[in-house]
């Protein structure tokens, strides 16, 4: 990678086309330009980075060495199957990197065998208004079919910044969901909990704010001191009777979140009994205190 001159463009002008263009042009690597849809897109990134606009997807392709695919995951296989034909006729052989968390890279190859694929999936929500430092310290994760394209976008990913993490091709949706459970979920259930705050006369809006901030400091605790160290309420203390009166007055308040509830206690008590914070038996105590939700309570 030091020794050769990567020219990066992007398929797809929005927030995560965007951000993977920066840090190329961050690590001081070369940007060729963008291709999207609408010319006005196409001409925003050659502002961005001082390029010219692209005329056309093949003088492009020929152009790069690396290029970035960033599209909604409807839309991949299509982008793919145009790229292979684009690359046949222009006898391009650039690295295209996917950063699709979910698609299975043996079903892209399948629409377009002679495109060197690789998936390049950063852990990262990017804004309209990200700043062009926003991939910096990002998982990404990392898949190919050829040991020698998994390498190359290895050492890619670090000159970006990103920290680059291995991903078997067959366990690219459980990634992704994984992806889900951690970032839309969570904004989620922050909301639901907010509606819960709500029915017990707190302004829904502030609610919000408040249980965002409290959840925004429990992962930062949990980033520096681990998960277990950063538990907090009744399960930490071991408090089965507070779970009980949880249980109740979801029952009565909100019983769409029972389940919920039921499942995130249980990892807490899991969590919580494996870091030796509380006993077995306290751990079989908190259990019990769940079982109303079981019985349909």
């Amino acid at each position: 990678m030091e020794s050769t001159v990567v020219r990066a463009c992007s398929i797809g002008a929005g927030p995560m086309g965007r951000a993977l263009l920066d840090a190329a042009a961050c690590a001081e690597l070369d940007v060729v330009g963008a291709w999207a849809p609408s010319e006005a897109s196409r001409e925003l990134i050659a502002r961005r980075f001082d390029v010219e606009p692209a005329e056309d997807l093949s003088s492009l392709l020929v152009a790069a060495s690396v290029v970035f695919v960033a599209v909604p995951d409807p839309k991949l296989g299509a982008v793919v199957e145009q790229l292979g034909n684009v690359l046949r006729d222009a006898l391009a052989n650039p690295l295209v990197l996917v950063a699709s968390g979910s698609v299975r890279l043996a079903d892209l190859h399948a629409l377009a065998p002679n495109v060197r694929l690789a998936r390049m999936h950063p852990l990262q929500a990017v804004a309209d208004d990200a700043p062009p430092t926003v991939l910096d310290g990002a998982v990404a994760a990392i898949t190919a079919l050829d040991a020698s394209d998994e390498a190359e976008a290895t050492q890619l990913a670090r000159v970006l910044g990103m920290r680059p993490v291995s991903l078997d091709d067959a366990g690219a949706p459980a990634w992704h969901a994984a992806a889900v459970l951690a970032a839309g979920s969570v904004v989620a259930l922050v909301d639901a909990a907010s509606r819960l705050a709500a029915t017990a006369g707190v302004d829904r809006t502030l609610a919000f704010h408040g249980l965002a901030s409290l959840a925004t400091g429990a992962l930062a605790q949990a980033r520096a001191a681990g998960p277990a160290a950063a538990l907090t309420g009744p399960v930490a203390r071991a408090d089965d009777e507070t779970v009980r009166d949880h249980v109740a007055a979801l029952a009565e308040r909100a019983p769409e979140l029972t389940t919920a509830y039921d499942v995130l206690t249980r990892r807490a008590v899991a969590l919580a009994a494996e870091d030796g914070r509380i006993t077995d038996a306290d751990a079989q105590r908190l259990l019990h205190a769940l079982e109303p939700i079981g019985a349909g309570a």
